[in-house]
């Protein structure tokens, strides 16, 4: 039994909405098309949509495509690795995304968990057992590791952008099974 926890929780607001979807052995692919309105011009943040998997412990370990060639295997250091570092470690989750264009996916032993998304985008499986993929990245600084410019996306009208996407969530139990979906 796998499960499913949808959070939703607008910036700078107290309310949060959540979704528990369980799921069997055996039960398939799931399609999730997401609409997400136009961010305000006054917020600076990134907005990701996260799935996380509480039966499967990546230990810092996710594979994200190559153009739909191949899987490339990604590790994010371990907190022994970085504590000589002089940033906080949040500082460094910008350099854990990676392109994605059209899956990632976290393992454990034979059990996999896997997104794949309709879109290029950057990705990140940076927290045990989460795949994160990035809808918006809306901030006024650079992040000093190749984008020398701040990040907006503003459609013609001078407003954010709004964003409808669709993935595709499955959980497999053995490499054949993953490779096949994909």
């Amino acid at each position: 039994m796998s499960q499913i926890i949808i959070h939703y929780r607008r910036f700078n607001d107290s309310q949060e909405w959540r979704v528990r979807v369980k799921l069997s052995a055996g039960s398939g692919v799931l399609e999730w098309d997401i609409f997400f309105s136009r961010p305000s011009s006054d917020v600076e943040a990134d907005v990701t949509i996260n799935w996380r998997s509480l039966d499967i412990n990546s230990n810092g370990v996710f594979y994200t495509d190559a153009n739909a060639y191949k899987m490339v295997k990604r590790v994010i250091p371990n907190k022994t690795e970085t504590a000589n570092k002089t940033e906080p470690p949040s500082a460094r989750v910008p350099s854990y995304f990676y392109p994605v264009s059209s899956a990632i996916f976290v393992e454990e032993g034979a059990s996999q968990m896997v997104v794949m998304n309709d879109r290029p985008q950057g990705g990140s499986a940076h927290v045990n057992g989460r795949v994160e993929l990035m809808l918006v990245r809306q901030g006024s600084t650079q992040d000093e590791i190749g984008i020398w410019e701040s990040m907006r996306d503003w459609s013609e009208d001078g407003k954010g952008v709004n964003i409808s996407a669709k993935f595709h969530l499955a959980f497999t139990n053995n490499r054949t099974e993953l490779f096949t979906l994909i």
